[in-house]
């Protein structure tokens, strides 16, 4: 695994965190979304610290329903959108051109 393959099951596994995904995690369910095993992410260990991080509030069914996203999150969704549209522009010109 790469660092950035740490970091994006990370952040999913924090999304679950903050009940953006439902109230139950499995390491099933984040082998179906990722290429890894279970024993592979569990391996690493800021993986683990955040799946065991995760199962309390969603055990508890203590989710922070209300939480609201911080100008940092907000600015990063910003510059996120700005790339998606810009790749849909591309495919777009890509199918034109493919068309003609």
């Amino acid at each position: 695994m790469t660092e950035l393959d740490i970091r994006m099951v990370v952040e999913e596994i924090d999304a679950w965190r903050n009940g953006e995904r439902g109230s139950k995690l499995t390491w099933a369910k984040l082998e179906r979304i990722f290429p890894f095993t279970r024993q592979t992410m569990h391996s690493k260990e800021s993986i683990k610290k955040a799946y065991e991080n995760a199962q309390l509030p969603l055990k508890k069914g203590k989710i922070d329903q209300n939480r609201h996203l911080s100008y940092i999150e907000i600015e990063g969704l910003k510059k996120r959108i700005k790339e998606l549209e810009a790749q849909v522009e591309d495919w777009q010109k890509l199918w034109i051109l493919h068309k003609t």
